[in-house]
């Protein structure tokens, strides 16, 4: 923007961007970064909020924010099929925040052709169950909220039809996960859920 717009370097900054200072994951992108794009395996030493730690080798794929979290997503190596060299279940999705070690190793690379715009494009979030099937999902919000909603989408699927009172539909085509839930909830009584029931 600077260059663009030809902002001056003493300038006060006019423009923000939402980010959390305080988050402690973001040490790791340039790392993992570095492993996707050379290529290179993972061990990745990891810790649940209860506490417990595991330790996975991965094939790391993809770096993704959403909602001021980061998240690797990535092969693990004990989903490998040792007869194809192929990984059965692709995607394995570590926040960033719950990494505590990450070392490289000598395991050989299992590429992935996953579409990652593809991948996305079906949910709201992170969290892809992939035999979950599509579903239609409608909700009722009063005219408090309506505008918001039209302005800013909640999914690229979005269908919006008005109803009485200032009150509109809006459909979309979307996997249900946590991050849907979490996001229809957000609204409060301005919300009802007309399905899935």
């Amino acid at each position: 923007f600077a260059d663009k717009f030809g902002a001056l370097e003493d300038q006060n900054p006019i423009i923000g961007y939402e980010s959390n200072i305080d988050y402690s994951g973001s040490h790791w992108i340039p790392e993992l970064f570095n492993a996707i794009a050379n290529k290179r395996c993972l061990e990745i030493q990891y810790r649940r909020f209860s506490g417990e730690d595991f330790t996975n080798i991965c094939h790391p794929y993809y770096i993704k924010q959403f909602n001021n979290r980061w998240f690797l997503f990535a092969g693990r190596d004990d989903y490998i099929n040792s007869d194809s060299d192929e990984i059965v279940n692709p995607i394995w999705n570590f926040p960033l925040d719950r990494i505590v070690n990450i070392s490289e190793v000598d395991n050989l690379y299992i590429n992935s052709n996953t579409d990652w715009e593809d991948y996305f494009y079906d949910i709201i979030g992170v969290t892809n169950i992939a035999d979950q099937e599509l579903e239609e999902v409608k909700l009722e919000f009063n005219g408090e909220r309506a505008g918001h909603v039209i302005t800013k989408p909640l999914h690229p699927s979005q269908k919006v039809s008005e109803l009485e009172d200032g009150k509109i539909l809006v459909r979309l085509k979307v996997k249900w996960n946590k991050e849907l839930e979490t996001l229809i909830r957000s609204f409060g009584k301005n919300v009802k859920v007309l399905s899935p029931n």
